[in-house]
């Protein structure tokens, strides 16, 4: 990064008459970042603009042409907003923006430079307007024809060239940069080559008298460099800390919109530092979220779904039959008083009673102990089942390493950082030798200073693995969120079902006390009743009264069974209830995690970020725009 500096200063100074492809104006890096989780893209955006481009080929009639020629057709192109006014043969052409700026140690601007990349397929006629106090050809030794604010020149192929900006141009940031030494503030004059404990404090804020987009869509990667061995005892919060050779890196991230301050605290010798490098790339994603992109984990939930719906179907059959049970008994405590009040008139046929009771007893023994203990027995397997249900999935979710992936995406992000630094270091070094190699063999500072560029960026490419850092950082954020995802929903199932168990356990308690032989609200006391009833029949031959003490020990007896049934039929209800409840809430429980995803990640990016060109405020033809903060080193 050291060599960062004098590139931007140069600019990009322009290639021998020569070379037909840029390769210097190979697209920068995009900046990959993981918060959630997202690879960048820059998208291109082509809209009408009244300062814009204008091209034309060579081979066109004068009259088709006459826009790339004289003022007037200049003046016509920059106001005609209903077409592309960037053409080759009537097809747009591609124009890339690098917007550099130079700060002084403080953080105070210097000066302002756009370095323009044009990419054409044959000869064209080049315009292009900007807020420029010069210009400078950087592709050949051809003179840019001025015509008041836009600049017209021929070209075969690529094309590029520089701006120089008012150096008091409004930019989307402001650096302020402050130092202390041993706790007092310093001059960064001062503090080069001292030592003691240095405290060095970065802010960085959107600049609001700057128009256009970038603040707000775009990210700031921040890096600086400290020697290794004259640095000890380093502090500094936030920071990616990396070693690229016999410097100490540190990378900083500051996202959309949004305001940062970043402290370095260190013991030094000798201080010296290469300065802050600040890079500023759209962050944009239109996002479309597959479902089978989560196939796995939605079939899980799915699968959840209609587990939770098929507990529901069994919670309301249990209802159902309890509330007919509960119903029947109280139709039959109902009679009672009336069978205690007319028992003396009942005296004549206690005979028929006696058969009636004999059969009634017969009929609950058969029926309803039969019934009774098949949904006794029922209930323990449905307790039992979401017992299991419940302990399985929360053994699924415990499975699940979370930390294994994470450990991963940080070893990711660690070699895309080393990837990254490769790059930069390769790039500086190769372009050091190449221009001092080139000015050696007799070219002038211009010619050396773009040779030497296109010969940096060509290694830096071939050697880096940039590329596939990139595609293994993506692939640890993918695989990091999937395992979070399906860790949580595992677990949220397991929550649920002891939920749901927890609710259950009093119905089945009642139901088990119901056929405990040992419990006073047992079915069997109810058929202990019957028979009661039966022999007070009996004896009530001999005596009315005798009758109607068996009619009571009847009464008794039923009354404990209605409540019993009463509380079983509520307990049903209270259980359906929460069931259905938990059935309609979880139903699409799959394709609600996926929207809720994506409405997170959307109310994050940008989708509908158009890019604007910085030097003239066009949105036509320009793909994409980059700004590179460089500050003096000390």
């Amino acid at each position: 990064m050291k060599n960062l500096r004098s590139t931007f200063e140069r600019n990009h100074m322009h290639h021998q008459a020569s070379t037909k492809n840029n390769e210097h104006a190979k697209r920068t890096p995009h900046i990959l970042i993981a918060a959630l989780s997202v690879c960048l893209l820059v998208p291109a955006a082509a809209f009408s603009s009244q300062e814009s481009l204008a091209f034309a080929s060579s081979g066109q009639t004068e009259s088709n042409n006459s826009y790339a020629s004289n003022g007037e057709g200049i003046n016509e192109a920059e106001h005609d907003n209903s077409s592309s006014s960037t053409l080759t043969n009537n097809k747009p052409v591609e124009k890339t923006q690098v917007v550099y700026v130079s700060d002084d140690a403080y953080g105070s601007q210097k000066g302002v430079y756009v370095v323009n990349t044009f990419k054409a397929d044959r000869e064209v006629q080049i315009r292009d307007t900007g807020r420029y106090t010069s210009v400078e050809n950087l592709t050949d030794s051809q003179e840019l024809a001025s015509n008041g604010s836009s600049f017209t020149v021929p070209a075969e192929n690529d094309f590029v060239y520089r701006g120089t900006m008012d150096a008091e141009s409004a930019t989307p940031w402001n650096i302020q940069v402050s130092y202390r030494l041993d706790g007092k503030d310093i001059t960064p004059e001062n503090l080069s080559g001292a030592s003691g404990n240095v405290e060095m404090t970065l802010n960085v804020t959107p600049n609001e008298s700057c128009s256009g987009p970038y603040a707000d869509n775009y990210l700031l990667q921040i890096t600086g460099s400290l020697d290794t061995a004259t640095t000890h005892n380093l502090s500094a919060e936030s920071a990616t800390i990396a070693q690229s050779g016999d410097d100490t890196q540190l990378s900083y991230m500051v996202f959309p919109g949004k305001s940062a301050q970043f402290t370095v605290d260190a013991d030094v010798t000798n201080f010296s530092f290469s300065g802050w490098q600040i890079a500023g790339v759209p962050l944009s994603i239109a996002l479309d979220i597959d479902s089978n992109d989560f196939s796995d984990a939605s079939s899980e939930l799915a699968n959840l779904s209609n587990a939770i719906a098929s507990v529901n179907d069994g919670a309301n059959r249990i209802a159902d039959a309890s509330e007919s049970l509960d119903s029947g008994l109280k139709e039959l405590a109902t009679q009672n008083n009336s069978l205690i009040n007319g028992s003396t008139q009942m005296y004549s046929a206690l005979k028929a009673i006696e058969q009636s009771t004999r059969s009634f007893s017969d009929a609950l023994s058969n029926s309803v102990v039969t019934g009774i203990e098949k949904i006794a027995s029922g209930s323990s397997d449905y307790a039992q089942a979401l017992s299991q249900n419940s302990n399985q999935y929360s053994n699924v979710a415990a499975s699940i390493d979370t930390d294994a992936v994470d450990a991963s995406y940080k070893q990711a992000l660690a070699s895309y950082n080393q990837a990254v630094q490769t790059y930069t270091s390769i790039y500086s070094e190769t372009f050091a030798s190449a221009y001092a190699s080139y000015i050696q063999n007799g070219y002038d500072s211009a010619n050396a200073q773009s040779l030497a560029a296109k010969d940096a960026t060509t290694a830096a490419t071939n050697q880096s693995n940039l590329s596939s850092a990139q595609a293994t950082l993506m692939n640890a954020i993918t695989s990091m969120t999937q395992a979070h995802a399906e860790k949580q929903g595992n677990q949220s199932a397991a929550d649920a079902l002891a939920s749901a168990l927890d609710s259950y356990n009093d119905i089945n308690d009642g139901l088990q006390s119901m056929v405990d032989t040992n419990s006073e609200s047992s079915i069997y006391n109810l058929i202990e009743s019957a028979q009661q009833l039966r022999q007070g029949t009996q004896a009530a031959s001999n005596g009315s009264a005798e009758l109607q003490e068996g009619i009571r020990a009847y009464s008794n007896g039923a009354d404990s069974a209605s409540q019993g049934a009463g509380e079983l039929a509520d307990g049903s209800e209270t259980l359906a209830n929460g069931t259905q409840q938990l059935t309609d809430q979880t139903a699409n429980l799959d394709q609600d995690m996926i929207k809720e995803i994506q409405n997170k990640l959307e109310s994050f990016l940008n989708p509908k970020f158009q890019m604007m060109d910085f030097a003239n405020e066009s949105v036509n033809n320009i793909s994409r725009v980059q700004f590179v903060y460089v500050t003096d080193a000390i």
